[in-house]
């Protein structure tokens, strides 16, 4: 009597040994999966930082704009300008041999001495406004301003002048800390982006 052998087909024998790694290969597509995810959580975390930091430059650069758009005609078409302290009611102009640096300018739009509008950096909200002469109330121009003193009076080579000559630069320098789009730390303080904006400016009719 003859035995009948028969060889199991090679297609079995490689589906067997598939399934044998099955396990293996699930762990491994896991922990792809996880790195990937993990990954991901990472990029969306660190995108919106950026977008924050992005919005904070956004936000200043566009108030740094319509600043300048106010305050540079104005000072380029004055008939004087002065540099002083400003309460809120009266200008008192530096007169004596200090520097020419001081929170406020008073801007003459013409010879007439009623007619003139204060720019001054607001130490109570530490904002800059301005007040046009005769007014309710001023104008908010820019917040979260760190330097106490943003006016001078300068020469050509940007040196403060300590008396008063006709052709000076008004120079305005503005720093700023960004109180809008501070990201938390984990002691609970923020960290803040600073910017600066420095311009300087002189009339165009000097006499």
């Amino acid at each position: 009597m003859k035995t009948a052998i028969f060889e199991q087909p090679s297609h079995r024998r490689h589906q067997r040994r598939r399934s044998a790694y099955t396990l293996l290969e699930a762990m491994l597509s896991t922990s792809v999966l996880s790195i990937a995810f993990l990954a991901f959580s990472f990029s969306v975390s660190q995108g919106g930082r950026i977008q924050q930091l992005a919005d904070g430059k956004l936000s200043y650069t566009g108030d740094a704009q319509l600043l300048i758009n106010k305050i540079l005609p104005e000072i380029r078409e004055a008939k004087d300008v002065e540099i002083g302290l400003w309460d809120g009611t009266s200008f008192s102009r530096i007169t004596n041999s200090g520097p020419r640096v001081a929170h406020a300018i008073r801007v003459f739009a013409t010879t007439n001495s009623t007619q003139y509008t204060v720019f001054y950096l607001d130490t109570a909200d530490s904002t800059l406004k301005s007040y046009i002469n005769g007014a309710m109330t001023p104008s908010r121009l820019m917040g979260s301003i760190t330097n106490a003193a943003p006016f001078s009076f300068q020469d050509f080579r940007g040196s403060v002048l300590t008396n008063d000559i006709s052709n000076y630069v008004v120079g305005m320098e503005l720093r700023l800390k960004d109180l809008v789009y501070g990201a938390p730390r984990v002691d609970g303080t923020d960290s803040f982006d600073n910017f600066r904006l420095n311009v300087k400016v002189t009339r165009r009719m000097v006499e």
